[in-house]
């Protein structure tokens, strides 16, 4: 039976679920209408395919018999096509191009085109036997692969629109199939890394392509080879604790001993992502639950790491019960309550440094002068003694465990801050369990590196490596009915897993999320016929992410790319704030993500009710929208972040100026850069301060007329090197600022310019070399 496309009218085989033309869902309305879905930026893999000896056949036959040549060519092609769910994106003639990942993913887009491609070639070369017997032409087929980044969409005006896609990842794959040798197949390097588990390859000699400056890696496709391993991703399900028992009795003997111990113990859990780091925290957390043993929590996440302190500002607020909607007098109340709890004899002189930390309004002026006439060190001195006050253990039920999450994600004045904390633990009962990734994050490997000067007796590393054979086998039984399962299914999902639990839960979900697993007493049990040969198991996490974010409604999908501007965190009201739609509406799709596991509720949460299961489902969801509409979301979400804090601004500073960045607002973006800026300098974090004001000055060319803000940013650079001692770019600095006051009328003007030429004075005053423009 031929199916016919409701959208574009395509005749297709029977069994298609998508159509090969436009994209469109053919049981359902077409996918592609929504406005905010029409261009997006995806990973796809690109095939070009093309006829050797086209020319020669178009000279010998006529019309009909040429038309009758082609139409069994193309048909031979798009069948491929079609049996591994991609889709013809052009047809030319003598040759196709062919998009595997749009506009629906599959977790193993690479794999399916490459299958497709040598399918092609078999298939051909029956039909190449057909033609040379029957018209005398030797024909043969070229094909070339890439895969990468593209923009996909609909092109075009109101009355023609096509879907397509438009890249370099496009031109890539169309200039190797013309360099492709007759009845071959030519990839990029990027094909191999991605498929090299499941096909073998030869390397060829770099080539020169058109449109690209240097030569470009190539392979020769040779064929399928047996599955050893593989590299894939993902994460789901919530499994039993597998493989962790070790690890997990040890955490646990420690939070057992230093309930009665007089030293403490840091304990560093490592990883690659996927591994089970935040599995294992997870069982660990609901042990002590269950034992009644108190425990903090402290998360670093990758867009705070502009903002000091903040790993031990959330332990804070966890330890306070401060969350997002508190009031500025209930978390006073709650700062004094505790300090007189816990330090009673230097409550009045902690106040000030505790403020900061919470950008409370300072309570008294007096406070602001104290903080600003602090030296870096002692500022950070002071910060450290309110810490110690109030974190540190001081009665019988105050928690002496502290968990913290993605450590690779703080910013480097928490991680100093936990460095002198570590070398505390000889004098201090407390238990420190971090997880962090094991990549190599520059401020994290400064950290690490500094643990060897600690006694080795309160330093401990646990390094999580995949699990065994037999210990993914276990998981999977735990996860799934296996005596339903045929072997093959069940080895290849294993090989795919590779031992890393994240990768297999995701897996599974993704078979679930098709339709293909279903729920019963048992467990998991198929519920129609998979193919264990073309499982469709994700090659990288983006791809199985991405799979699984083509499976949701266009405002399921919608509804995640805007909570992945707000960040990893997002908040229900914060969500109101830049999508306009009914508030029961938005409930329901947050409860129906919640249940597709693409996000959590987290109702204590200082950061929002809402978070992504992981951080990198929020990254793969925000890498599909364009630039131009990210840029358009951030806006909005900087705006409504003003709104929402409107008289507490200053507490959010460093997120306004990374919104208003990101939402190419300079005008915005400039005014809260130097605040945060001189936020960072009241307190001494110099090194923060210059990120911001060298941030600032690369908007500058940007805003009209910004003298006053130009003159704020040399003015505060060139205080800032001053402190450091950095004489020659202070006063490179101080001469900006002098060229801006030329341009600028106001009675401060002279003012200003006497202080500028003191300070200037006081430079050179040692380096006459330096008193040219003095």
């Amino acid at each position: 039976m031929t199916l016919i496309c409701k959208h574009c009218q395509a005749e297709l085989p029977d069994g298609m679920r998508y159509c090969g033309y436009c994209g469109a869902r053919l049981s359902d309305p077409p996918l592609y209408l929504d406005t905010h879905q029409r261009s997006q930026i995806r990973h796809v893999t690109v095939l070009f395919a093309d006829l050797e000896g086209y020319t020669v056949a178009a000279n010998r036959l006529d019309s009909e018999a040429l038309y009758e040549l082609v139409q069994q060519y193309t048909d031979l092609l798009s069948r491929e096509v079609y049996k591994y769910e991609g889709i013809i994106d052009k047809m030319t003639g003598d040759g196709i191009m062919a998009l595997f990942g749009a506009p629906v993913s599959y977790e193993n887009n690479t794999e399916r085109a490459i299958r497709a491609a040598l399918d092609m070639q078999a298939n051909f070369l029956m039909w190449r036997q057909h033609v040379q017997q029957n018209l005398n032409l030797d024909l043969n087929l070229r094909i070339g692969l890439h895969c990468g980044p593209v923009i996909v969409g609909e092109i075009g005006s109101n009355i023609v629109m096509d879907y397509t896609a438009i890249g370099e990842t496009v031109n890539l794959a169309y200039r190797l199939q013309e360099i492709a040798d007759p009845g071959s197949i030519f990839t990029s390097a990027e094909v191999v890394h991605q498929t090299r588990a499941i096909f073998d390859y030869e390397q060829l000699p770099d080539a020169t392509l058109k449109g690209f400056d240097h030569p470009v890696p190539c392979y020769r496709l040779i064929g399928i080879k047996p599955l050893t391993g593989s590299t894939r991703t993902g994460e789901g399900l919530h499994a039993p604790l597998i493989g962790r028992q070790l690890e997990l009795n040890h955490l646990l003997q420690a939070a057992h001993q230093i309930q009665s111990s007089a030293q403490g113990k840091f304990i560093l859990i490592c990883g690659e992502v996927g591994i089970g780091k935040s599995r294992l925290l997870q069982e660990f957390k609901n042990r002590l639950t269950e034992e009644n043993i108190p425990y903090l929590e402290g998360y670093s996440l990758t867009y705070r790491r502009s903002v000091p302190y903040w790993i031990f500002t959330d332990l804070l607020r966890h330890q306070l019960g401060i969350s997002a909607k508190s009031t500025i007098a209930e978390i006073r109340r709650q700062l004094s309550q505790t300090l007189q709890s816990c330090a009673a004899d230097q409550a009045t002189s902690l106040v000030p440094y505790l403020e900061h930390l919470f950008s409370l309004p300072t309570s008294d002026p007096n406070y602001l002068l104290l903080i600003q006439n602090l030296e870096a060190d002692q500022f950070r001195q002071q910060v450290l003694t309110a810490i110690r006050s109030i974190l540190y253990p001081c009665h019988a039920d105050q928690p002496r465990i502290w968990i913290l999450e993605d450590l690779q994600w703080a910013d480097e004045v928490s991680l100093s801050i936990l460095q002198t904390v570590i070398a505390d633990l000889e004098q201090t009962p407390l238990l420190i369990v971090a997880a962090a990734r094991s990549e190599n994050f520059p401020p994290l490997q400064k950290f690490f590196q500094s643990l060897p000067s600690t006694p080795s007796e309160m330093v401990e590393r646990i390094e999580l490596h995949s699990l065994t054979d037999e210990e993914s086998h276990t998981l999977l039984a735990k996860l799934v009915d296996i005596q339903q399962f045929p072997a093959k299914l069940t080895q290849n999902i294993l090989e795919h897993a590779a031992g890393i639990p994240l990768y297999l839960e995701e897996i599974l979900r993704m078979l679930m999320d098709a339709g293909a697993l279903v729920h019963s007493p048992s467990g998991l049990r198929p519920h129609r016929s998979i193919d264990g040969e073309s499982l469709g198991v994700p090659i990288t996490l983006q791809g199985l992410i991405q799979a699984r974010f083509d499976q949701l409604t266009a405002f399921q999908r919608t509804v995640l790319q805007y909570a992945s501007i707000i960040g990893h965190h997002f908040s229900r009201g914060l969500l109101e704030a830049i999508l306009p739609v009914h508030e029961e509406d938005l409930q329901k799709t947050l409860q129906e993500l919640i249940e597709r596991e693409f996000i959590v509720a987290t109702p204590d949460h200082p950061q929002g009710e809402f978070a992504f299961r992981h951080l990198l489902i929020s990254e793969a969801v925000y890498n599909t929208l364009l630039k131009k509409e990210r840029s358009r979301l951030h806006t909005l979400v900087g705006t409504a972040i003003e709104s929402h804090y409107s008289g507490r601004l200053n507490e959010v500073i460093e997120l306004l100026a990374r919104h208003f960045s990101w939402g190419n607002q300079p005008e915005k973006a400039l005014h809260y850069l130097i605040l945060a800026a001189q936020k960072a300098m009241t307190g001494s974090l110099y090194e923060q301060a210059q990120k911001h004001y060298e941030h600032a000055l690369t908007l500058l060319p940007g805003v009209e007329s910004a003298h006053q803000q130009a003159l704020q940013v040399h003015l505060g650079l060139g205080d800032l090197y001053q402190i450091r001692g950095e004489v020659k770019a202070a006063r490179a600095q101080y001469l900006a600022a002098l060229d801006r006051l030329s341009q600028m009328a106001s009675p401060e003007v002279q003012e200003i310019r006497n202080n500028l030429l003191r300070k200037l004075r006081e430079l050179t005053a040692s380096d006459p070399a330096l008193q040219e423009r003095v």
